[in-house]
């Protein structure tokens, strides 16, 4: 068995205990022998693993995989609660000149401050996820009225257009949203997230730097 131990100053250990029971000439169990170890390490590296195989190694946001359970549990929760949900995607606009610009190196750390403006305008019950590149998706449960997921919008808009300052280098960062919603419907998670990504072409034809909205019949909401 493996079990946890708290020690005097407050230190968690992780301890595996294997017990070999002796017999007396009668069968039955004279006593146990316990051997024991310490597997703090092993579960250190359990844990490493773990968390890599669901985080972005550039950012540490949930990954894809990690992704796209939270949304299959948030639509289930959506649906129970009769609360929509509201989808995001969203990427950093001219992503791929900034690159090109000035290497790799200062494209990563913009993705970096990038996801970080994003973390400090969502809620705390919010999934903001890296699916690879500039690409973004996040998740937000319980909205109440579109307007909810829009203040949100408008808000990391705002938020990127104020420079990235990158060593010594200011870099005039945009985002363009693309939002879907949920609302306890039969809708598939792939048509979900479409959805959201149509709406994102459709903010990047509008002229980037802004939010759009699915509709129905692939009509789109000008907030």
């Amino acid at each position: 068995m493996e079990f946890r131990r708290i020690t005097k100053d407050r230190e968690t250990l992780w301890i595996e205990a294997k017990g070999t029971p002796v017999l007396d000439i009668s069968g039955n169990v004279d006593r146990i022998i316990v051997i024991s170890r310490d597997i703090g390490q092993i579960k250190e590296r359990e844990e490493t693993f773990k968390h890599q195989a669901l985080h972005d190694h550039l950012t540490n946001l949930p990954n894809r995989r990690m992704f796209d359970n939270a949304l299959e549990n948030a639509k289930e929760k959506g649906k129970r609660s009769k609360r929509p949900l509201a989808l995001f995607a969203l990427d950093c606009d001219h992503f791929k000149q900034i690159n090109d610009t000035y290497g790799h190196e200062v494209g990563d750390e913009v993705l970096k401050e990038f996801s970080n403006r994003i973390k400090q305008k969502v809620s705390d019950n919010s999934i903001v996820s890296r699916i690879g590149g500039d690409e973004f998706l996040i998740v937000q449960p319980d909205i109440r009225k579109k307007e909810d997921a829009t203040k949100i919008a408008k808000s990391i808009v705002s938020s990127m257009k104020t420079p990235f300052q990158i060593g010594h280098l200011t870099i005039l960062v945009g985002t363009s949203i693309g939002i879907s919603f949920y609302y306890g419907d039969d809708i598939s998670k792939e048509d979900l997230l479409k959805q959201a990504d149509d709406a994102l072409y459709d903010a990047k034809q509008r002229g980037r730097d802004c939010f759009r909205i699915y509709a129905e019949r692939k009509q789109y909401s000008l907030w």
